[in-house]
């Protein structure tokens, strides 16, 4: 039996998924996680107690059918070599529906197809035409009587299968447009914290702020939570017992408020599963240290033409840090290692370890060095402000090995701006 079919892009990550019954986005995040940490070979078996993976590697992508324990690894492999043969998104979609709701496989000779010579063409369209008349016989014929249960059921599949077409159409043009729009540093806020434990526990910050040129603080605000995700029923009813400050956290009203006044999360009621929970929130504007610092040192090399040195000291480690620079006051930009759009310079550092400093000089024509504020930063880290944690998980008397806790900082709005 057939549970869904996925197709990964190693290189851009473009995942296409189709399930044979509807499940929870959550859940397919768990199977491609569980796949990718299991997955050891180019072709092979990723065996599990209630399902088992069979999968193939082609030209970037895994091809994987996710299937019953018993079902035949033979004929899976025959089915991955179907599809790894086409080549057309909407084709290879039309083969995965077909396979999940119909149990209906095309094994297309395409290469053998493709290396004929004009002469066998001309023998194979021959016999396609010789195919089809005989077609549109049988169907002039079956017009004269009555259509059975078969053919009826034969027409509803071809009308669901045009109907399927177009949908993929709209959803392919849908695609298209929105890889045609540019991504912005605001493109990558606003993460969503997963994980494959049966219990995940984010504590997690956003931090708004703006700085002048000196790195004094002009404004700032930390926003906090700690939300919890469970993924099986045996832990519906857990206990998390907190350590630290969160004295002045304010705790959900769904939560015991006896309990949490003594730092013990707990419901009277079982979680619910596959969703983020928000457990506690707290918010912070008493901030002197920041985890990142800059110094700007412009020097002008002729009338209006500016050299402009862009240095970062990080305080702490920082990752996927992002920064750029609006472009709308200047001209003539001469500089490398730097992606360059209509509006913005966008440098894309990575990840870097506290104490680690790094910097970009480019050229520029503008009427003010100041023209280049005010300058966007963007970054995640694993250290957050707050000092709370979690010390145990508990559940019906006993501790959980199972939980996975995570504290992530990320930025929400964070801007160097001129005096």
């Amino acid at each position: 039996m057939y549970i869904g079919t996925i197709i990964s892009n190693i290189r851009n990550n473009n995942i296409l998924v189709r399930m044979k019954d509807p499940v929870y986005n959550e859940k397919i995040e768990f199977f491609l996680l569980e796949f990718m940490k299991g997955a050891t070979k180019k072709t092979g078996v990723l065996s599990r107690d209630l399902y088992k993976y069979i999968y193939s590697f082609s030209e970037e992508n895994y091809y994987i059918l996710i299937t019953h324990p018993s079902y035949s690894n033979l004929k899976a492999y025959k089915i991955l070599e179907s599809l790894i043969m086409y080549q057309d998104p909407i084709d290879l979609l039309v083969a995965i529906d077909n396979i999940l709701f119909d149990d209906f496989v095309v094994f297309p000779n395409l290469s053998l197809i493709k290396s004929m010579d004009s002469q066998e063409e001309k023998i194979y369209n021959m016999m396609m035409k010789n195919k089809e008349l005989e077609l549109r016989r049988k169907q002039k014929s079956a017009r004269s009587r009555k259509l059975n249960h078969l053919e009826e059921i034969h027409n509803k599949q071809l009308e669901l299968t045009k109907k399927n077409l177009e949908e993929l159409k709209i959803v392919e043009k849908t695609i298209n447009e929105k890889k045609s729009i540019p991504i912005t540093i605001n493109d990558t806020k606003k993460r969503f914290e997963t994980s494959s434990s049966p219990v995940f526990i984010c504590l997690k910050e956003r931090i708004r702020c703006s700085v002048d040129t000196d790195n004094n603080i002009k404004n700032i605000e930390i926003l906090g939570d700690m939300t919890v995700n469970i993924k099986e029923e045996a832990y519906k009813s857990l206990e998390v017992r907190l350590k630290g400050d969160y004295k002045d956290c304010k705790f959900s009203p769904k939560l015991s408020k006896d309990s949490s006044a003594t730092g013990l999360v707990k419901s009277d009621k079982p979680f619910s599963l596959n969703k983020n929970i928000a457990l506690l929130k707290w918010k912070d504007s008493k901030i002197k240290n920041l985890p990142i610092e800059f110094t700007f040192w412009p020097s002008e090399i002729k009338m209006n033409t500016f050299q402009i040195s862009l240095e970062f000291t990080a305080t702490s480690s920082l990752e996927n840090l992002v920064i750029t620079i609006p472009k709308t006051n200047l001209s003539d930009v001469v500089a490398e290692n730097i992606k360059e759009t209509k509006d913005t310079l966008e440098w894309s550092v990575g990840n870097v370890c506290e104490g680690d400093s790094e910097s970009l000089e480019f050229q520029c024509r503008c009427s003010d060095p100041n023209n280049i504020f005010p300058v966007e930063v963007y970054f995640t880290s694993p250290a957050v402000y707050r000092n709370i944690d979690v010390e145990e998980v508990v559940c019906n008397g006993e501790k959980l090995d199972c939980v996975e806790t995570k504290r992530v900082l990320e930025v929400d709005s964070f801007k160097v701006e001129s005096e």
